[in-house]
């Protein structure tokens, strides 16, 4: 058997070999009786069998064509249940993970409220979550990523974007620090000695952009991981 085959050739192979008959078979397709003699000439050409012969004042399924009945309509009734939305589908039913890229401090935000919805109506759903890292659009477009969480500056047509919140960054120093009082920049941040916790490579690059024309921020003395980052392996959080 050829792979000429496509499912519109599928369905007349069906009905044909569920009708054994070229007028029942075209009436179950919902096609012309002449469509479906052309469809039963390319199915033969494409399986190289007779499929339907003559019976005395009928038709009947050739010996291959009867070993493929089954088969056929299993193939057929799948393929069609595949492709074909269904509305009795519910989030109740889903079983899978759905992994979800963004900080620890998101993380923790988004836990609770996400863990309440999903056993309200997507009990089957397991959570988890990964570290942020190159932010590429790859990881979303191959499926290791669902849903990515932050700062997303990717452009790209077949990545879907939609605003969650607005948010700011405060800093926070003692009342007598040199930076108290006046305008922070990110170039005078980090001018100063301090320990930034692990960020994504994108908030990285845009930081040291801001800061110093040699790409290397002065006052970076050291730098913690996240609670993500505890190892090179980058842990993953699952619940």
């Amino acid at each position: 058997m050829t792979s000429t085959l496509d499912l519109n050739l599928l369905h007349s192979l069906d009905s044909l070999l569920q009708e054994v008959s070229v007028t029942r078979a075209a009436a179950r397709a919902q096609v012309t009786i002449p469509a479906m003699s052309r469809a039963l000439g390319r199915l033969r050409d494409a399986i190289r069998d007779p499929l339907l012969v003559r019976a005395g004042r009928g038709l009947t399924l050739t010996p291959f064509a009867l070993s493929l009945r089954g088969e056929v309509h299993d193939a057929f009734r799948q393929a069609s249940a595949l492709l074909r939305p269904s509305a009795s589908a519910s989030l109740r039913t889903i079983e899978r993970k759905l992994v979800i890229r963004c900080t620890d401090v998101l993380a923790a935000m988004l836990i609770a409220p996400l863990q309440a919805a999903l056993a309200q109506d997507a009990p089957r759903l397991r959570l988890q979550f990964v570290p942020q890292g190159e932010e590429d659009a790859e990881a979303l477009r191959n499926g290791e990523v669902d849903l990515d969480v932050g700062v997303i500056h990717m452009l790209e047509p077949e990545i879907r974007v939609r605003r969650l919140f607005h948010d700011r960054v405060v800093a926070v120093v003692r009342r007598d620090h040199p930076l108290a009082g006046r305008r922070l920049t990110p170039r005078r941040l980090v001018a100063f000695p301090h320990y930034p916790f692990h960020v994504g490579a994108a908030q990285r690059d845009r930081l040291i952009e801001n800061s110093s024309s040699s790409g290397s921020p002065a006052g970076w003395r050291s730098s913690f991981p996240s609670s993500f980052r505890r190892s090179s392996r980058s842990p993953r959080r699952s619940w």
